[in-house]
């Protein structure tokens, strides 16, 4: 069983909420807030890292002088394809596993997660769509449930709504979270993961 949905704002500046849902009782206990923001924390650092790591890159290879030589760049020039480069920093994806926490452990002020949880994102424009899996749960299947909604959201929000490459605009998923939630719930119904073959309409 799934163990819980975030949707999220994700770019170098910051990660927030748009929409979330939990299936268990813990996850939908007083630590809420605290659960969904340890996991966001962690992927918008995970997130910057690899943005740094890109841009460091860029850096290096645009100002190397033999790079720069070969195709003219002087000044101005070098700087603005730069700056065209690292805004082709491309989409996102991970995974990564949530360690269970004791709670008669005495450093351990708040448990987030009783067990041990593993977590799938991917990130499209500026939304991220993740999910919190039981261990045993399908990973494969989870990744492509991700990639399911993702389309689902950008096809329905323009079908529906006029409304083109909506994962670039937050904040019109932000006004409509019923619309979110029923192409949530298409693909994970009541928290199940479920083969799924067909588009959303």
């Amino acid at each position: 069983m799934v163990y819980g949905i975030i949707i999220a704002t994700l770019n170098a500046q910051s990660a927030s909420v748009l929409f979330s849902s939990f299936y268990t009782n813990e996850g939908n206990d007083g630590q809420r807030g605290n659960r969904e923001q340890a996991v966001l924390d962690f992927i918008h650092n995970d997130y910057c890292f690899r943005q740094q790591c890109f841009n460091e890159f860029i850096d290096k290879v645009i100002k190397t002088p033999n790079v720069a030589g070969s195709f003219g760049l002087t000044g101005t020039q070098k700087d603005n394809v730069i700056l065209s480069q690292k805004s082709r920093f491309p989409p996102q994806d991970g995974s990564f596993t949530v360690p269970a926490q004791d709670p008669n452990d005495k450093d351990v002020k708040i448990v987030l997660f009783s067990q041990s949880k593993h977590v799938i994102w991917r990130q499209y424009q500026y939304v991220a769509v993740i999910i919190i899996l039981e261990k045993e749960e399908n990973r494969y299947l989870a990744n492509s449930v991700v990639n399911q909604i993702i389309g689902s959201l950008s096809e329905h929000f323009e079908k529906n709504f006029k409304v083109a490459q909506v994962l670039s605009k937050p904040k019109e998923l932000l006004a409509r979270p019923e619309e979110v939630l029923t192409i949530v719930d298409t693909y994970l119904p009541h928290g199940q993961l479920l083969f799924a073959t067909t588009q959303f309409h």
